[in-house]
């Protein structure tokens, strides 16, 4: 596996970042200790994460990302901004909680 940079909550807990941010970069493979909602606002971009295919997104649409998925955003057009949620893997259990049992199984294997 290529090099691939790991994220913690630690690492952006004093960032304007930790919560709600907008970006409009091209990200390096990455990965997370925590979930990311990735929500396409303006533009286009090419999402990959782990081996799956590459798809184009465009404005509305959302990428999900788990704890320690590997994955990258590209903007496809010259103007492109998503905005990132991140989730801890405790507050993600607590919202699954209310969708039955066993949802937060099925949705991080």
């Amino acid at each position: 596996m290529k090099n691939v940079l790991t994220y913690t909550l630690e690492d952006i807990k004093n960032s304007p970042y930790t919560n709600l941010s907008l970006f409009s970069y091209t990200s390096i493979l990455h990965r997370h200790d925590f979930f990311e909602f990735a929500i396409i606002s303006e533009g286009h971009c090419i999402s990959k994460i782990n081996d799956n295919p590459e798809r184009k997104l465009s404005r509305g649409e959302m990428i999900f990302t788990r704890p320690c998925d590997t994955h990258t955003i590209t903007p496809a057009d010259r103007i492109y901004k998503h905005r990132d949620l991140y989730v801890t893997e405790e507050k993600m259990r607590e919202i699954c909680s209310g969708y039955g049992k066993n949802f937060y199984e099925r949705i991080t294997s």
